[in-house]
């Protein structure tokens, strides 16, 4: 809904939108936390790829995110606190996640 509103009006709402902010501040060579998997719902946009289950689950296995280390994960677009997990390792085995029950909660948000 968000993404809408901005892409009627002349200026785009590039600062409202996680992933696009990260691309402008890279590119103005600012120190920038890493994204270690980020993606568009809708399909790609810009450097951006579209959303993919099986790429997330991925990223969360190649940088051992959940047993071994914490994340986060946020919508992209909100500028709420909906939709933000947090996960710590102990989190993780406490409440039995996997990529997929990670995945299955992103999917809620999408």
């Amino acid at each position: 809904l968000m993404m809408d509103v901005y892409r009627s009006r002349r200026t785009f709402g590039v600062l409202e939108n996680k992933l696009l902010t990260h691309s402008l501040l890279r590119r103005l060579a600012l120190p920038v936390v890493p994204v270690l998997y980020g993606a568009f719902a809708a399909g790609p946009m810009g450097e951006w790829q579209g959303y993919s289950r099986d790429r997330l689950i991925e990223a969360l296995r190649r940088h051992r995110l959940g047993p071994t280390r914490a994340f986060v994960v946020k919508p992209a677009s909100d500028g709420t606190n909906w939709g933000v997990l947090l996960m710590t390792p102990s989190k993780w085995s406490a409440g039995n996640w996997t990529g997929e029950r990670v995945a299955d909660e992103v999917e809620k948000w999408l």
